[in-house]
């Protein structure tokens, strides 16, 4: 029996825009910190990312595996769920970058352990020129 071990971690934001020795700091929650599973089982809405961090309405996910390098493996902005293209099919993105998302894998394998991040990312508004034609 192979058995695919999860790590997963929360992060830290002591920063705002514009207010970087603001004492209020801005969290991410994620949950559980560790997930132990079978071969061949999966990852069902069992790795849980949420905030209440305003304007913040991207919540992006990362795998970093044994050779330690962050790999970018989807995202939600708001509602709208995004998975890489080397793992549509095998991942699950759900939720509301505002404010929770949960992380789902199929089919999980030894190469599926790995440290998980969820991170979070304000809104960025894009103006448009007025000088463009």
């Amino acid at each position: 029996m192979i058995l695919v071990v999860f790590l997963v971690c929360s992060l830290y934001l002591p920063w705002t825009r514009g207010e970087e020795n603001s004492s209020s700091a801005h969290i991410v929650h994620q949950s559980p910190s560790a997930l132990i599973k079978n071969h061949g089982s999966s990852v069902d809405q069992e790795i849980n990312c949420s905030h209440s961090i305003a304007n913040y309405d991207r919540m992006l996910w990362y795998k970093q595996d044994i050779s330690r390098t962050l790999k970018l493996l989807g995202y939600l902005n708001l509602n709208f769920a995004y998975s890489e293209e080397y793992v549509k099919g095998k991942i699950r993105i759900q939720g509301d970058g505002r404010s929770y998302g949960n992380f789902s894998i199929s089919g999980l394998k030894q190469e599926d352990s790995a440290v998980y991040f969820c991170a979070v990312l304000p809104h960025q508004a894009t103006s448009l020129n007025s000088n463009a034609h």
